[in-house]
């Protein structure tokens, strides 16, 4: 790892994630999700997420437990966290070095970085002792990727990169069986229209501050449709939904990574509910701002969490914010409805590219 003063203090995990922790129902969620992939005498690999679902799994009766984090600190925190809770013999934590999920060996190349190795290839690296060896549960979580810089740790990073888990799952397939267990098993993408107080602003173009022209600052910003969606704290902000819930796209984590393309709606409630459509009526007058964007882990048959914006105040997770050029103003009985131009998702990338726009149907 290099000589590293250990006496400094580190941040391991933020604020988001630190209360994700702490809270209750968190924990609940997935102590009974873990309860339904692992029992006596399990094999499981964990990915990435500070630690918890090693020791819930060994709690269960896990047999053997490989626990992958994604950040040296993760990793020394995990070690000395299982050490404590006499699972030292069980689990074997493991730091493995992700590349950014659209990042291709070129492109790291290209950037003078040597090409990061792939997770199966970290794992025969790291654990010789794991060839013939076949797992029956792959436990993971929304942060898994990098619990101490993604969206759930209050970083830049948004919701969407951690889909992809389904290439890693995919990837080290061989070293599971073919009937096991996958945690999360799916997921959906969702999202409603809005109206904000004060956010909108966030994404106005900056003149003249303080006697200062900041105007050329705006001309270099990127003007790609990626560029458009934003991680933000939601519950910080006032915001009103202007169209019922809808689905977008849903993910198979049992299944092999492949290329997903969709341009259907699904609305939860209201006209057309659970029909698919390439466009969803307003529900509400006001001025579309945005789509808010999040995902729905199905961790087990029986077992969710929703990392959409809450109803009791603060919320571990950052949503995905989709910002128009412009305010559009809706009702619920004019003819102008929300279109999904484009919904995609490319295997070999992971990269989840979304389009949305305000316009009367013809």
């Amino acid at each position: 790892d290099g000589p590293e003063d250990m006496s400094l203090p580190r941040l391991v995990y933020g604020g988001h994630r630190l209360r994700m922790f702490a809270a209750e129902a968190y924990q609940r969620i997935y102590s009974q999700a873990v309860g339904e992939c692992v029992g006596q005498g399990t094999k499981c690999i964990c990915a990435g997420d500070g630690h918890m679902l090693a020791m819930l799994a060994t709690e269960q009766g896990a047999e053997r437990v490989v626990n992958l984090e994604a950040s040296l600190q993760a990793t020394r925190l995990a070690v000395e966290a299982i050490s404590a809770c006499a699972s030292e013999g069980v689990v074997r934590t493991v730091h493995v070095e992700l590349a950014e999920a659209s990042d291709s060996d070129e492109e790291q190349e290209d950037r003078g970085q040597p090409a990061t190795a792939c997770l199966l290839q970290t794992l025969r690296d790291e654990c010789p002792d794991l060839v013939g060896v076949s797992f029956n549960a792959l436990l993971a979580e929304p942060a898994y990727l990098d619990a101490s810089i993604g969206a759930h740790a209050g970083g830049g990073g948004l919701q969407f990169d951690n889909l992809r888990f389904w290439k890693d799952r995919t990837e080290i397939s061989e070293l599971l069986t073919t009937d096991a267990k996958i945690m999360p098993m799916g997921a959906k993408v969702v999202g409603v229209a809005v109206e904000f107080d004060d956010l909108r602003s966030s994404q106005e173009k900056v003149n003249l501050v303080e006697g200062f022209d900041l105007s050329p600052f705006c001309e270099i910003q990127p003007t790609d449709e990626e560029s458009r969606m934003v991680a933000f704290d939601l519950w910080m902000y006032k915001w009103k939904p202007l169209s019922h819930t809808f689905d977008i796209m849903e993910f198979d984590f049992t299944g092999e990574n492949r290329d997903v393309s969709s341009i259907h709606l699904r609305p939860r409630d209201g006209a057309g509910a659970g029909h698919a459509a390439s466009a969803v009526a307003f529900s509400a007058t006001g001025t579309c701002h945005a789509v808010v964007l999040w995902l729905e882990w199905q961790l087990t048959q029986s077992v969710e969490l929703s990392c959409g914006p809450s109803d009791s105040g603060v919320c571990n997770y950052k949503q995905v914010v989709y910002f128009f050029d412009k305010g559009e103003s809706v009702s619920a009985d004019s003819s102008t409805k929300l279109h999904l131009d484009r919904a995609s998702w490319e295997s070999g990338s992971s990269c989840l590219s979304l389009s949305f726009s305000v316009k009367q149907e013809s």
